[in-house]
């Protein structure tokens, strides 16, 4: 009994690392962000520069975002949740640009869909991969 809980947890973090890998591969790339929106104001903005998410080199993944106003701003960043979030971490000085926890809400025919909080305001990112890096 206890040997099968051992293989059924050990099944179990391993399906979670292979999500987290494949979404960390299928992120890899050029995002146009093709609409910013301020959930709670209702705000969107169009054409709001791009996000590219560098391939991972010995599980480090770098990237810049390049936001509406050309502000340029490197970051870090990881999957987790199985697939479901994007962790970013930068120390540039414009780092609250960038830096938190994304939600994927959606990842598929070269969209994404995802949301996270600047400064206590929900935003949500409408993005198209424009190109591999």
């Amino acid at each position: 009994m206890k040997r099968t809980i051992i293989l059924l947890l050990l099944t179990i973090f391993i399906a979670s690392c292979d999500k987290d890998k494949k979404v960390t591969d299928d992120i890899d790339g050029v995002w146009s962000i093709d609409q910013k929106i301020y959930t709670e104001t209702s705000v969107s903005l169009e054409n709001a520069g791009t996000f590219t998410f560098h391939n991972c080199v010995q599980d480090s993944c770098t990237g810049v975002l390049l936001n509406e106003n050309g502000i340029e701003v490197a970051f870090s960043w990881f999957i987790t949740a199985k697939g479901t979030t994007i962790n970013v971490k930068s120390a540039d000085p414009n780092a609250f640009l960038v830096k938190g926890i994304y939600s994927i809400e959606s990842l598929k025919n070269e969209k994404l869909l995802m949301s996270y909080e600047q400064l206590g305001k929900p935003i949500s990112f409408e993005l198209t991969r424009t190109g591999d890096v």
